[in-house]
């Protein structure tokens, strides 16, 4: 009896294993950054090939292994998990779930997206990490918010958001080369923290020399300005200018 009872398990026990294993998926994730090309690529075809790899991924995503989770629902692009993203996205203080979102956009949702990022990015409910990511996406898909919008973020109480609104400042003039924006950089300038205003100052001095000439009249407030460190790039900017 004992014979048959060890090739019952044999047989029956192995067979009924589940399949893939969690472990499976979580090795081949953790490569997904860090690998190789060939080692990233590999790794990609294998988790294409896993039978009930988005159950799996489902049931991480609220869990410990959820970055991972992630890395892989970007790395393959699963746009059916776009409205599970969303909806975490919400209360998720990291950002990631964007950086996520991010990389499944195309044609078909990508207003749908916007407008979702559009209207999270003033919300002071959002928490902070999210709300510089929504900043930095919005920059990339090139989402124009009205200068008030920005304007209320450069006096947010968080630095972070303050710094993520400065870096989207940065590229709407530099890139859309939108002149609108330009008068938030004497605001900046004027009630700014000192960090703040020595970016701003960095800013100035990359605008294009039309830019350049407007920015000057905003020069005046840092001049005397409290702090020696903003009063040195200060000047710095009006030797620019001549």
């Amino acid at each position: 009896m004992l014979i048959f009872a060890l090739l019952f398990v044999a047989i029956f026990g192995f067979a009924s294993e589940p399949t893939p294993k969690l472990a499976s998926w979580l090795s081949d994730a953790r490569v997904l950054s860090g690998g190789s090309e060939e080692v990233r690529k590999n790794a990609i075809q294998r988790l294409k090939a896993m039978p009930k790899l988005e159950s799996s991924l489902h049931s991480e995503l609220e869990g410990k292994n959820r970055f991972l989770a992630l890395d892989v629902i970007s790395a393959l692009k699963l746009k059916n998990f776009l409205d599970d993203l969303l909806r975490l996205a919400e209360r998720d203080e990291s950002g990631f779930f964007y950086n996520a979102i991010d990389s499944m956009i195309d044609s078909t949702n990508r207003e749908r997206i916007t407008t979702v990022y559009r209207s999270r990015v003033t919300d002071r409910e959002q928490p902070w990490g999210s709300r510089v990511a929504l900043y930095d996406s919005l920059a990339r898909l090139n989402s124009i918010l009205s200068p008030g919008v920005v304007e209320q973020s450069l006096q947010d109480p968080t630095p972070e958001i303050r710094a993520a609104a400065l870096h989207y400042l940065r590229y709407s003039l530099l890139h859309w080369q939108n002149e609108d924006y330009l008068p938030m950089l004497e605001l900046v300038l004027k009630k700014g923290s000192n960090k703040l205003k020595i970016q701003a100052l960095f800013l100035i001095s990359e605008l294009s020399p039309a830019y350049k000439r407007r920015a000057s009249a905003y020069l005046s407030s840092c001049r005397s300005d409290s702090n020696s460190e903003v009063r040195y790039y200060c000047l710095q900017c009006l030797q620019l200018q001549k």
